[in-house]
């Protein structure tokens, strides 16, 4: 940590504001993420974009160039199998100008509506590339888990099968993998007819923190970064 953190300070932020932002996703979605790098990637890639669409229009520059670091964290606060992003964002974009210099903006701070969008957007999204690939269904005006198959048999070559998934699942679920008092996180998480959090299912904690259909998002930013 003290290294990656030397790195980053060192040799690649800029002397500009920087934001970190925390993303999280619904239960079912952790688990997946855990069993398929694929899918982790994309979902990487989504929450990126989104991000660096929010950090354009907050700055005013459309076509800004950003700049983001992600550290995908694999634990909650209990040490069970949790799956959400740290981001560190610049606060901000640059523009390059005629001279081929580059010119940074930084964003205004956001408001409780300007991330009550950002996380929808992040939500839906994300439920879009899940629906493109099948692993959730639409059905009338209900969203079930599809057929996620692929997903746990990426990593099925690596693993025991009979231990890890199921201590996988119990502990993304707050659950006892074994013995008398198991519970039975693994039909709950991967069942066929399950519902998906819905994606107007807003709430806000507080200016810092929105959720949104299962996915929440925290943010905090800091002063200008100095060299001392």
């Amino acid at each position: 940590m003290a290294e990656a953190t030397i790195h980053l300070v060192d040799e690649l932020l800029p002397l500009v504001p920087v934001r970190q932002f925390v993303v999280t996703f619904p239960v079912q979605l952790r688990l997946w993420m855990a069993r398929s790098k694929s899918l982790c990637a994309k979902v990487c890639e989504k929450v990126c974009a989104e991000l660096t669409a929010h950090l354009q229009h907050a700055a005013g520059i459309e076509k800004g160039l950003s700049g983001l670091v992600v550290f995908i964290q694999r634990f909650g606060s209990a040490a069970n199998l949790n799956i959400h992003f740290h981001v560190i964002a610049l606060d901000g974009v640059y523009e390059k100008k005629s001279t081929g210099r580059l010119k940074f903006y930084a964003a205004q701070a956001p408001k409780n509506e300007t991330n009550l969008n950002l996380v929808g957007r992040i939500s839906t999204k994300i439920n879009n590339l899940l629906i493109k690939k099948g692993y959730l269904e639409k059905v009338e005006d209900m969203v079930l888990v599809g057929n996620t198959d692929d997903i746990f048999s990426e990593a099925g070559q690596h693993f025991n099968e009979d231990i890890h998934l199921p201590a996988q699942a119990a502990c993304v679920a707050h659950r006892i993998a074994f013995g008398p008092n198991a519970g039975q996180p693994i039909r709950r998480l991967k069942t066929q007819t399950s519902l998906w959090p819905s994606e107007q299912n807003f709430k806000s904690n507080s200016t810092d923190c929105v959720s949104a259909g299962g996915y929440s998002l925290s943010h905090k930013g800091s002063a200008c970064r100095n060299r001392y």
